[in-house]
Formats: structure tokens, sequence, C-alpha cells
């Protein structure tokens, strides 16, 4: 399963890259902090889940999401994010994301959640 990680905060994106690097099957097949260079390299990439932040340098991750979503990509996305908000949960699911995580609160579950996806073939349970 390929991932592409959008997060403003490279240690963030470390630590994310780090973690599910170790999932079998997993392969980080690019990063980035601005919506422009993430769209692009999401076309690119072809990639099998987007994981996105919110706030990013010079713009947000609902400007991707939307992106991805007009453009009819077949990536899965999953939100995550500090800003869980309820409103934010509700605009992310209205405008098509799969799944929203606190990275804050629920960092594991976000990285179990991409586990299970690994191991069924990116579907989501």
């Amino acid at each position: 399963m390929n991932i592409f990680i959008v997060e403003d905060s490279p240690i963030v994106q470390g630590i994310l890259a780090k973690e599910l690097s170790r999932i079998d099957g997993v392969v980080i097949c690019g990063t980035a902090q601005e919506p422009a260079d993430a769209f692009r390299s999401i076309q690119a990439n072809n990639p099998d889940l987007v994981i996105l932040d919110i706030v990013l340098h010079n713009g947000n991750g609902f400007e991707v999401l939307k992106k991805i979503r007009d453009e009819h990509l077949d990536a899965r996305v999953m939100m995550l994010t500090n800003y869980s908000y309820q409103h934010y949960r509700a605009i992310s699911r209205e405008m098509g994301a799969d799944l929203f995580f606190d990275k804050s609160i629920e960092l594991e579950k976000a990285i179990q959640a991409i586990r299970e996806m690994a191991c069924n073939n990116n579907r989501i349970h």
C-alpha cells in the first residue's frame, strides 16, 4: 500500500514515515508540507492512501482534499490533525475524507487503522 503524507511539521512527518514503514506492505511514496506541492505529487505518485493534516504551510488540507475528490483520484484520505473540532470532522466527512483522527490523542488508532488497511488490501473496516 503506497502512502503519501501531507504534514507541515517535519518532525511529525518523520515520525509517521518511520512508524508506517514498519508495517509490512506499506511504502511511503512521498511527502509534502503545502497544498500546491501536495496535489502535484499526489497526482504523480497515485497513492492508495493520503494522510492529510488540516493546517499546512500556505494553505490547508481541505484544499487538497477538494482537489483529490474533484479530480476523482482513487486515493483514500485520512485526516490526521491537532484540530479535531466537531465542525472540522463534519466538513472532512462532507468533503469525502474516509477517516479522521486527532493526532494528539489518536495517533496509535490511526496507525492501527493503516495496519488493518494494509492487511485487507486497502479496505476500511
